[in-house]
């Protein structure tokens, strides 16, 4: 079986989560036949793959949107919190494989960035939240994710942001191209595009991961 080489084993020191599918969440269930159920889905067999998604941009709006918007929608998981992140769990079904995500929302605070090169580690796939394209933004943005590729290298990136802040769409799109991007979201609140967005990345991860054996 193929195994995602960016797969997540552990939080960093000094955080412990347990990732036992039968601890994870009061939401699931095993029963003796093995059938997974996450409210109302049910999945026969046990989670193949875990993967870290990372959400960094400026705190505001949108970020906590985006929390709000998957946290009722796609993540299903406990609500943890750590210093400087919020983490969320969910299971995931694509083309047949089931997923264990883990969404790690990275406050932008400036007393915890020394622990964010940490919380970079094992990350599969990022979510940029976009608030303006005001030079300092941009550059911002980009600061972000030059110190994650550091550690990480390039991996899967979506960017949302919000149109309805006045904010020029062929301005977003151009960033976006310039971070390489797979993927943009231009309104935060359209929550089938934002959850889909998640799940075409994880794919890619998948798919990534059977063509490099």
């Amino acid at each position: 079986m193929h195994r995602v080489t960016r797969t997540w084993r552990r939080p960093p020191f000094p955080f412990q989560i347990s990732f036992d599918v039968k601890k994870a969440t009061d939401k699931v269930n095993i029963n003796q036949n093995r059938v997974l159920r996450v409210r109302g889905a049910t999945f026969v067999k046990s989670p193949e793959y875990l993967l870290k998604l990372i959400v960094v941009g400026s705190d505001g709006p949108i970020k906590q949107s985006v929390l709000s918007e998957l946290s009722h929608g796609i993540f299903e998981g406990d609500y943890l919190a750590t210093v400087g992140t919020d983490i969320h769990e969910c299971f995931r079904e694509i083309d047949g494989v089931i997923v264990k995500l883990v969404l790690w929302v990275l406050s932008s605070s400036i007393e915890f960035k020394q622990l964010h090169r940490e919380y970079y580690q094992e990350a599969s796939m990022i979510l940029l939240t976009l608030e303006s394209t005001t030079p300092d933004e941009l550059q911002h943005c980009r600061d972000l994710l030059q110190e994650i590729h550091s550690v990480q290298g390039k991996i899967q990136l979506t960017v949302v942001s919000d149109i309805r802040k006045d904010i020029d769409k062929k301005e977003i799109q151009s960033f976006a191209e310039e971070v390489e991007a797979s993927q943009v979201v231009f309104d935060f609140n359209d929550k089938e595009t934002l959850t889909g967005s998640v799940d075409r990345m994880v794919r890619e991860v998948l798919h990534s991961d059977i063509r490099n054996g």
